[in-house]
């Protein structure tokens, strides 16, 4: 009986062996340059996206503490996500709301729509499942009230192109985001 058991288990061991050097001999077909060479071309094609999305604030009201968040798209790009985060000296603004425009991007980051009023920071974070490519979107509203007579300034908090920042404008490519917002102006508002 035992005799039986060590030949099964050596067939079993021997088919094992035969299927994984099968498996491996099909991952060996794959060099290092066909590696390299989808590599460069998702290179290439990220290359060919343009980062031609800017944000604008666009006033809603005089006083200038209202303003509509829009990213203007001339290229028509297909946009799946932002991210921006705007800072503000909280001795001097406080946030009043974010409306975000939830029929464009219907999904939010969590922690990331509303206002950090000891940072001073509005931080919004939005997503969407089917991409947006409208030459000009609207993110939402920003409301602010004046708790100081002192001119101020609102800034994009944090932009960096690869991604390490807190403002970014993102399509997918090869399931990888790729930002495509240019750097915004600095400072970004000013309030007198």
């Amino acid at each position: 009986m035992n005799s039986l058991k060590i030949l099964l288990a050596a067939m079993v061991i021997v088919l094992a062996s035969n299927f994984l050097s099968g498996c491996a001999t099909q991952t060996e077909n794959i060099s290092f340059q066909d590696y390299s060479d989808l590599g460069m071309a998702r290179i290439d094609a990220a290359r060919e996206l343009k980062q031609s999305v800017q944000l604008v604030a666009k006033p809603l009201s005089d006083s200038g503490l209202d303003f509509e968040l829009t990213l203007e798209n001339p290229e028509k790009q297909a946009i799946t996500s932002a991210e921006l985060w705007l800072s503000y000296d909280p001795a001097v603004l406080s946030g009043a709301s974010f409306e975000p425009n939830e029929k464009t991007f219907e999904l939010e980051a969590p922690y990331e729509n509303g206002f950090d009023e000891l940072r001073g920071l509005l931080k919004m974070g939005r997503s969407t499942a089917h991409p947006v490519s409208d030459p000009s979107i609207v993110l939402g509203t920003v409301h602010f009230e004046r708790l100081s007579d002192t001119s101020t300034l609102i800034d994009v908090y944090d932009y960096d192109r690869q991604f390490s920042g807190h403002a970014s404008v993102n399509t997918m490519l090869d399931d990888q985001p790729v930002n495509l917002l240019l750097e915004p102006a600095s400072p970004f508002v000013v309030i007198h």
